[in-house]
């Protein structure tokens, strides 16, 4: 189980992506328009591809599905699945 803290005073939010190796993630800030649209281009590239995102709950609870980017949440991303 994953388990995030999270602080709701803080600027910075993050998309933690699972994969085969673990989980990589990137930062944004909401006082840097830059990062905010990279991110908002990492959430459509991973939507697109078939992958879910969800809302990173603290504590490891689950979180809803997110259909939107929104820069204010945090999320966890996970690419779409291919049986073989």
């Amino acid at each position: 189980m994953l388990t995030f803290k999270r602080n709701r005073n803080r600027e910075r939010h993050f998309i933690a992506v699972m994969n085969s190796s673990g989980d990589k993630s990137i930062e944004w800030s909401l006082d840097d328009p830059q990062s905010v649209m990279e991110a908002e281009r990492l959430f459509e590239r991973i939507k697109s591809k078939g992958g879910a995102i969800f809302k990173a709950q603290p504590g490891g609870e689950s979180g809803g599905k997110l259909h939107n980017f929104d820069p204010r949440e945090d999320m966890i991303a996970v690419p779409r699945i291919v049986g073989g």
